[in-house]
């Protein structure tokens, strides 16, 4: 969709309601705006900060299979057959695909030798394909059908419909997801139902605390927009997750291997990428 489309869309849908799509409070602060049409609002009540016009659910899907295009050579970009041989010889390494710090995380997490993990908005398959090679059993989902079938390549199986996830999950991982959802709730809810008791809720986004914002204003305004609906933040994830243990973070990784697991703790929320660990599974959403 190019620029002009979606401002032609969120001139259509400038009076639609101003409402939260997380908690559907209709109380809220604007933080930014784009355009003129399109504005960033922190809601009152659950601190998501959210882009109005809001997009449907039925829009959101249609887009990610058909429209979504990111030209950052990482993130809708298909390999050729010749870059692929050459990714999967390093496993990646050093590529704009590497996983392996997160990964390194997702090990503190679990004692056992295979833990289980779901990767949540999985694209092309590349971070499951690293999950796998570290030993973890890997379920993996993603929207977009032609990127799950490109998974198949890299002997990835990418399931596209969520409700064929089987619970029993360690680990429900998502990276660069939550920021394009159009109803977070619904993925909490998921990731409740496929958790273990002692399993862990774990997301990466684009950063939208305060601390960054204070930090890098220019940054923070480019962190939202036509395909980042959400602009999520450390009070965000504090207020939702308010009554399960959590670490909240932007970097500190060696803070998360002492993590006690029980306890909430925010660590330095001022760099670009925000991360969230938490136990969810008695979490009222």
């Amino acid at each position: 969709m190019t620029k002009s489309q979606y401002l032609l869309r969120s001139l259509l849908r400038i009076r639609s309601a101003k409402i939260c799509p997380y908690c559907k409070s209709n109380r809220h602060t604007q933080v930014d705006s784009k355009y003129i049409l399109t504005t960033l609002n922190e809601c009152a009540e659950c601190k998501l900060m959210f882009r109005h016009p809001i997009d449907t659910v039925s829009f959101n899907r249609k887009f990610y299979q058909e429209d979504y295009e990111q030209h950052d050579g990482i993130t809708t970009d298909l390999p050729s057959e010749l870059e692929l041989k050459e990714l999967l010889s390093s496993n990646f390494a050093g590529s704009g695909k590497d996983y392996s710090d997160k990964i390194e995380i997702l090990k503190t997490l679990s004692d056992k030798a295979a833990p289980s993990v779901v990767d949540y908005g999985a694209n092309w398959g590349y971070t499951s394909y690293q999950l796998m090679q570290a030993g973890f059993k890997v379920q993996s989902y993603e929207l977009s059908k032609p990127r799950a079938t490109f998974g198949k390549k890299i002997g990835v199986n990418i399931l596209t419909d969520e409700n064929q996830l089987n619970s029993g999950v360690d680990i429900f991982f998502n990276s660069h997801v939550i920021e394009h959802l159009p109803d977070i709730k619904n993925m909490f809810e998921l990731a409740k139902k496929l958790l273990t008791d002692d399993g862990f809720f774990v997301a990466y986004c684009p950063n939208g605390s305060a601390d960054l914002k204070l930090k890098n204003p220019e940054l923070f305004h480019n962190f939202w927009g036509q395909v980042h609906p959400n602009c999520l933040s450390a009070e965000f994830f504090a207020t939702v997750f308010k009554d399960v243990p959590y670490l909240i973070g932007s970097d500190g990784r060696s803070e998360i291997s002492g993590w006690d697991k029980n306890s909430q703790q925010i660590l330095d929320v001022s760099g670009n990428e925000l991360f969230v660990i938490a136990k969810i599974k008695k979490q009222k959403f």
